[in-house]
């Protein structure tokens, strides 16, 4: 070999090592505002933010789900006569009709009672009728109510023949 190079490649790289920069900062070389961290610490902070998270939300909700005292009001005992009272709307069904007659025509007043009123037999009026007016009588109705009376007088007198004839027998 003329000349004494050597190109192994371990003398190669250290040649060219001089020429390039270093990579890694040394802790002299960084900036003072800078955070010194281990790619680790990073890591454990990005996992631990989630799960901090969710335990603030489970918190959350656990506290809204919480038992929350009940209102409630006190009073003394005493022995006093018990008064139910219920009230109630419902349906009523009628069992038995009745038909409400006067022998009197006229006007009837306006029912004074109201639903749920006490009633009492024979004591409470539940309403009263005012007379009519009376009509003077026309011919028509004069002769309507003549012939009435004169149809009831021969009625009558029909039926004291026949318990005469009947007697006699």
């Amino acid at each position: 070999m003329k000349g004494s190079l050597e190109c192994s490649p371990l003398h190669v790289y250290k040649k060219r090592a001089h020429l390039m920069p270093e990579t890694t900062p040394t802790t002299n070389e960084s900036a003072p505002w800078e955070i010194k961290r281990s790619p680790s610490v990073r890591r454990s902070a990005g996992k631990l933010i989630p799960w901090a998270i969710g335990l603030v939300l489970l918190l959350l909700i656990l506290w809204s789900l919480r038992s929350r005292p009940i209102v409630i009001e006190t009073g003394m005992a005493a022995r006093k006569p018990l008064t139910v009272q219920i009230s109630e709307e419902g349906k009523t069904r009628v069992k038995n009709r009745y038909v409400v007659a006067a022998p009197v025509s006229g006007k009837m007043r306006r029912v004074l009672l109201k639903p749920g009123d006490q009633v009492i037999a024979g004591e409470t009026v539940l309403t009263s009728i005012d007379p009519a007016p009376s009509t003077l009588l026309d011919p028509r109705a004069r002769a309507q109510a003549e012939a009435v009376v004169s149809l009831h007088k021969a009625s009558r007198q029909q039926a004291v023949e026949l318990l005469e004839v009947r007697r006699a027998r």
